[in-house]
């Protein structure tokens, strides 16, 4: 009796836990100071409440540039590793929501300038930013700003960047 109350409970837990989870897919295209980007990425998140949810997310960003003052190109990456935070307005099927973002940001530019120098620029920086969204039954929409510090030492200047984003969420549309 014991046992089959305690799968019970078990199996009840799962699905609660399973249903607060969600995870996106999602295209991005992002600007630079000097440039552009397009990649994508993937979070997954835990519904805490049915407004609140923590997550973590994987981005990659492929990156062109060009600075006319100084007559130099870049071809660059990122890659991401965040910690996320949303807050969801409303019940309904279209929810606009706000967060926050922290986490890892590897970033590599290989630059070239006018007299054909290359020059490598790569290193891990800690950033964080806020994100604006639409959350469309399942599809969301979302625009980000990642605050990158300067980091001299690494050649990291100037590299914060925002991004438009478009995805699908995978999970039930509904927590409770």
């Amino acid at each position: 009796m014991l046992l089959f109350a305690a799968t019970l409970f078990t199996t009840s837990l799962s699905a609660q836990f399973l249903n607060r989870v969600k995870a996106d897919i999602m295209v991005a295209g992002a600007g630079l100071e000097n440039g552009f980007g397009f990649g994508g990425s993937a979070e997954v998140k835990y519904f805490v409440t049915n407004s609140i949810a923590a997550g973590f997310k994987y981005e990659t960003l492929f990156t062109l540039g060009a600075d006319s003052d100084e007559g130099s190109a870049s071809i660059g990456g990122r890659e991401s590793y965040l910690l996320t935070g949303d807050y969801f307005l409303g019940k309904k099927k279209v929810r606009p929501f706000a967060g926050l973002t922290a986490g890892l940001h590897s970033v590599g530019i290989l630059e070239a300038n006018s007299t054909n120098i290359l020059e490598v620029k790569e290193g891990r920086v800690f950033g964080f930013g806020p994100r604006l969204g639409l959350q469309l039954k399942k599809t969301r929409l979302a625009f980000e700003y990642n605050v990158i510090p300067n980091n001299t030492g690494k050649g990291i200047e100037d590299q914060s960047f925002w991004t438009i984003k478009l995805g699908y969420t995978i999970g039930a549309l509904d927590v409770d």
